[in-house]
Protein backbone atom coordinates (compact mmCIF):
# COMPACT_ATOMS: atom_id res chain seq x y z
CA UNK A 1 0.00 0.00 0.00
CA UNK A 2 1.44 2.97 -1.42
CA UNK A 3 -1.08 5.03 -3.12
CA UNK A 4 -2.28 8.48 -1.33
CA UNK A 5 -5.68 7.25 -1.85
CA UNK A 6 -5.25 3.80 -0.43
CA UNK A 7 -3.90 5.54 2.63
CA UNK A 8 -7.36 8.38 2.85
CA UNK A 9 -9.30 5.23 2.60
CA UNK A 10 -7.77 3.81 5.60
CA UNK A 11 -7.37 7.48 7.06
CA UNK A 12 -11.53 7.47 6.44
CA UNK A 13 -12.09 4.12 7.69
CA UNK A 14 -9.96 4.37 10.99
CA UNK A 15 -11.73 7.74 11.66
CA UNK A 16 -15.01 5.77 11.10
CA UNK A 17 -15.98 8.08 8.08
CA UNK A 18 -17.99 6.97 5.20
CA UNK A 19 -16.73 9.17 1.99
CA UNK A 20 -19.73 11.35 2.39
CA UNK A 21 -18.96 12.46 5.30
CA UNK A 22 -15.80 13.06 4.68
CA UNK A 23 -16.56 14.99 1.25
CA UNK A 24 -18.41 17.36 3.50
CA UNK A 25 -16.18 18.13 6.21
CA UNK A 26 -13.88 18.74 2.94
CA UNK A 27 -16.46 20.22 0.52
CA UNK A 28 -15.41 18.06 -2.23
CA UNK A 29 -18.08 15.85 -3.84
CA UNK A 30 -18.67 12.00 -2.72
CA UNK A 31 -17.45 10.72 -6.43
CA UNK A 32 -14.16 12.76 -6.04
CA UNK A 33 -13.24 11.36 -2.68
CA UNK A 34 -14.01 7.71 -4.33
CA UNK A 35 -12.21 8.62 -7.59
CA UNK A 36 -9.03 9.34 -5.05
CA UNK A 37 -9.57 6.37 -2.72
CA UNK A 38 -9.28 4.47 -6.26
CA UNK A 39 -6.50 6.44 -7.28
CA UNK A 40 -8.35 7.42 -10.55
CA UNK A 41 -8.19 11.05 -9.80
CA UNK A 42 -4.94 13.33 -8.90
CA UNK A 43 -5.31 16.09 -6.26
CA UNK A 44 -3.80 19.39 -5.89
CA UNK A 45 -1.66 20.46 -3.72
CA UNK A 46 -4.56 22.50 -2.14
CA UNK A 47 -6.48 19.39 -1.59
CA UNK A 48 -3.69 17.09 -0.25
CA UNK A 49 -3.61 20.08 2.63
CA UNK A 50 -6.76 20.03 3.57
CA UNK A 51 -6.72 15.76 3.73
CA UNK A 52 -3.54 16.24 5.74
CA UNK A 53 -4.93 18.93 8.37
CA UNK A 54 -8.15 16.96 8.40
CA UNK A 55 -6.30 14.01 9.86
CA UNK A 56 -3.09 15.57 11.58
CA UNK A 57 -0.55 14.01 9.20
CA UNK A 58 2.06 15.82 7.09
CA UNK A 59 1.66 15.43 3.42
CA UNK A 60 4.54 13.46 3.01
CA UNK A 61 2.58 10.61 4.65
CA UNK A 62 0.24 10.99 2.42
CA UNK A 63 2.18 10.58 -0.68
CA UNK A 64 4.78 8.08 0.87
CA UNK A 65 4.81 5.55 3.23
CA UNK A 66 7.46 3.10 4.11
CA UNK A 67 6.76 -0.38 4.03
CA UNK A 68 9.09 -2.95 5.73
CA UNK A 69 9.17 -5.82 3.36
CA UNK A 70 12.20 -8.11 5.19
CA UNK A 71 13.94 -8.72 7.89
CA UNK A 72 16.20 -11.69 8.92
CA UNK A 73 17.81 -11.77 12.11
CA UNK A 74 20.27 -14.78 12.47
CA UNK A 75 19.96 -15.66 16.73
CA UNK A 76 23.31 -16.32 18.65
CA UNK A 77 23.19 -19.94 19.92
CA UNK A 78 20.29 -20.98 22.24
CA UNK A 79 18.64 -18.07 21.64
CA UNK A 80 15.01 -18.81 21.02
CA UNK A 81 13.32 -16.00 20.17
CA UNK A 82 11.28 -15.72 17.12
CA UNK A 83 12.28 -13.07 14.85
CA UNK A 84 10.04 -13.80 11.97
CA UNK A 85 6.79 -13.63 14.90
CA UNK A 86 8.48 -10.37 15.91
CA UNK A 87 8.55 -9.21 12.30
CA UNK A 88 5.16 -10.01 11.46
CA UNK A 89 3.72 -8.51 14.75
CA UNK A 90 5.86 -5.83 13.83
CA UNK A 91 4.33 -5.49 9.89
CA UNK A 92 0.61 -5.75 11.55
CA UNK A 93 1.24 -2.84 13.99
CA UNK A 94 2.74 -0.31 11.35
CA UNK A 95 -0.16 -1.02 8.70
CA UNK A 96 -2.53 -0.27 11.49
CA UNK A 97 -1.01 3.15 12.84
CA UNK A 98 -2.35 4.89 9.71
Amino acid sequence: MNQPGEIIQKLRKKHAMTQKELAERLGFSESYISYIEKGERNMSINDLQKIAKLFSVNMDYLLTKPKVTHFRAIPKKNDTTDYDKIMNDFRKYADEQI
